[in-house]
């Protein structure tokens, strides 16, 4: 999971993958609430690998890179953090 917290409570977010944004509903959930925006990425692949982002609606944006290892019996994921500060305050990545 992905999660991203700024200083003003109820924005709207989009996320994305790359430069495409995340449709598939599916494999990944995105959740909110308050100050907190998630990105649940459901039975992670190898191909999940990547870059991910969260756009808020004043424009602020932040990033983080997800590191998928290990063979199908045993995957293991890692995200290695990249911040944007922005109007908004400060985003903090999670992942789990």
């Amino acid at each position: 999971m992905f999660e991203c917290e700024v200083s003003k409570p109820n924005l709207k977010a989009r996320w994305f993958r790359g430069e495409k944004e995340i449709k598939d509903l599916e494999r990944y959930e995105p959740t909110s609430v308050g100050t907190k925006h998630m990105l649940t990425v459901r039975e992670c692949e190898v191909d999940d690998a990547g870059q991910f982002k969260v756009v808020f609606e004043e424009g602020v944006e932040s990033s983080a890179k997800l590191t998928v290892e290990g063979s199908s019996s045993g995957l293991s994921q890692q995200a290695s953090m990249t911040i944007a500060l922005g109007l908004i305050g400060v985003a903090r990545w999670r992942s789990g």
